[in-house]
């Protein structure tokens, strides 16, 4: 009768909502594992603009400055005005550098043309070489100390983010840290905060000096050439722009399908070392031994194609 009288406790079945939306691999292979679905371009790219924009040049005001966007908290008064401070000397050496860089050719046509004067003074063509030297030694030293000074821009900009990111993971929910990867989780946050110093760096020290310079030197083309010659090197720029732009957009899937690889390499790795005592338990090491060599023949297949 007690038998009778008891009933069954309600089973609870515990039931994760989150899942990977799709995989990054056309024909299978290691799935996106811990992204979400990836959000639209545009807004993938605006954001990553402002993200530029509070790294390169923050507000002063605490109160102004969007913290949502990168750390989850505000900079100090001190450090926003000495980023702002470091970014405009490393433009304005990066400005020298590109100046002194366009007239070294100037000065070495002045040394051809008294050299080609029969009776010139030997004086006058050792003191042309001379500027061309110390013109061409100053490019390479504005570069180097842009470089100096603007490391701590670039490191402050990493730290921002990947603290940013550290506090975003301690935020998601229960589902999601009950499904993660923490080899391959790890792989992709180092990663990202590296790939921080390059996002900033191009764009200072490549996209801005990039398009200065050819602003420059198709103003010299123009004045010494006519506007056709100009007409004819702007084209030639747009050109190459319009293929590398091209070109790169296509070989971005086989970059991340790479990259993807490698993160299963590096996460199979570490989830293994984590769970060593699970593994030697089990008696698994043969498998994941298979496991990890078939993932670096993955990798080593996805890592010849960038390159191929």
């Amino acid at each position: 009768m007690l038998a009778l009288t008891l009933r069954r406790a309600p089973r609870v079945v515990i039931t994760n909502t989150w899942r990977p939306k799709r995989s990054i691999w056309s024909g299978g292979g290691v799935e996106e594992a811990g992204l979400r679905e990836a959000k639209p371009a545009p807004e993938r790219a605006q954001r990553i603009v402002r993200l530029l924009a509070s790294q390169l040049w923050p507000p002063v005001d605490e109160t102004k400055q969007d913290a949502s966007i990168t750390t989850g908290k505000r900079i100090s008064t001190e450090t926003a005005q000495n980023i702002r401070n470091r970014v405009a000397l490393s433009a304005s050496l990066l400005v020298g550098a590109k100046a002194l860089t366009i007239g070294t050719p100037f000065l070495f046509k002045e040394a051809i043309d008294v050299l080609s004067v029969n009776d010139a003074i030997v004086a006058a063509p050792v003191a042309v070489l001379t500027g061309y030297g110390v013109a061409r030694l100053g490019a390479s030293g504005f570069q180097e100390a842009r470089n100096a000074i603007f490391a701590t821009v670039s490191q402050q900009a990493i730290r921002n983010v990947a603290l940013g990111v550290y506090r975003h993971l301690h935020a998601l929910d229960h589902a999601f840290h009950l499904d993660r990867n923490v080899g391959q989780l790890s792989r992709t946050v180092d990663r990202g905060a590296r790939s921080v110093n390059y996002l900033v760096s191009m764009t200072l020290f490549n996209v801005f000096p990039t398009t200065l310079e050819i602003s420059l030197v198709t103003g010299i083309v123009a004045t010494k050439f006519g506007s056709y010659h100009a007409l004819a090197c702007l084209a030639t720029v747009g050109a190459y722009v319009l293929f590398t732009v091209k070109y790169s957009a296509s070989r971005i899937p086989i970059r991340k399908r790479m990259n993807a690889a490698d993160a299963a390499v590096g996460g199979h790795a570490i989830d293994t070392l984590v769970n060593y005592e699970s593994v030697k338990y089990f008696g698994n090491e043969e498998h994941e031994a298979r496991r990890y060599d078939e993932l670096l023949g993955e990798y080593q297949v996805r890592s010849r194609r960038p390159v191929v």
